[in-house]
C-alpha cells in the first residue's frame, strides 16, 4: 500500500502542463515509442490542442457540417 502512495505523491509533484507544441510532441514521443505501429490520429489530436481558437472553431464547424450532411442523406428517421 505504501508503494502506491509514493507513486501518487510523485505524480502530484510532476507538472504535466505543456507550454507549446514542441514540448508536447517530445512528451508524446515518450509514450508512443512503445507502440508497435504509428497512430497518425494521435499526432492530429496533439496538434489540434495548440491551434488558434478561430481555427479550432472552423474545424469544429466543418466536422459538424459533415455529420449533419451525412445524417440528412443517410439516416431514415
Amino acid at each position: 500500500m505504501r508503494g502506491s502512495f509514493l507513486f501518487f505523491e510523485r505524480v502530484a509533484q510532476h507538472d504535466a502542463r505543456m507550454t507549446n507544441l514542441d514540448e508536447e510532441r517530445a512528451e508524446q514521443r515518450r509514450w508512443t515509442a512503445r507502440q508497435k505501429r504509428p497512430v497518425p490520429f494521435l499526432d492530429a489530436l496533439v496538434e489540434g490542442e495548440f491551434l488558434p481558437v478561430d481555427q479550432i472553431r472552423d474545424k469544429q464547424a466543418a466536422a459538424l457540417g459533415r455529420m449533419l450532411h451525412f445524417a440528412s442523406e443517410c439516416v431514415p428517421y
